[in-house]
């Protein structure tokens, strides 16, 4: 490839050719090399504290066919799932600070009072008022 960048008798179209068909070889070749890598990976493995083997950065990851993990290489698909998560994450952190604020200003909050007793699991319903005020 580099030689026939420098061989002058090869029109500049010719070399456009090669280097997209490197390019795409290359691509493939990637692609197939994080595909095996990431299919050795069981999602337990995730789980239970055994290294996770390394996976492109910012591109999601999933669970597929027998419970192996799984990239996202479709680039459009990846920004997608990376706009649903940003959204999803935005939505939890509204409904925490939510959930906070009526907590912490003049709302009623019902609490459970777990214990234990010979008879077995009792429990009882506590209401208490929060003012902030």
């Amino acid at each position: 490839m580099f030689l026939a960048c420098a061989d002058t008798s090869i029109a500049v179209h010719d070399v456009q050719n090669i280097l997209s068909e490197f390019s795409a070889n290359a691509a493939e070749m990637h692609r197939d090399h994080i595909n095996g890598m990431m299919n050795t990976l069981h999602w337990t493995d995730a789980l239970n504290g055994t290294p996770v083997i390394k996976h492109p950065i910012g591109v999601p990851i999933g669970i597929g066919s027998g419970m192996r993990m799984t990239v996202q290489h479709d680039a459009e698909k990846a920004e997608q799932e990376k706009r649903r998560w940003k959204e999803v994450r935005e939505w939890t952190e509204f409904m925490r600070k939510r959930l906070n604020s009526k907590v912490g200003g003049s709302a009623v909050t019902m609490c459970r009072n777990v214990s234990m007793n010979r008879s077995g699991l009792k429990t009882q319903d506590v209401s208490r008022t929060s003012s902030s005020e």
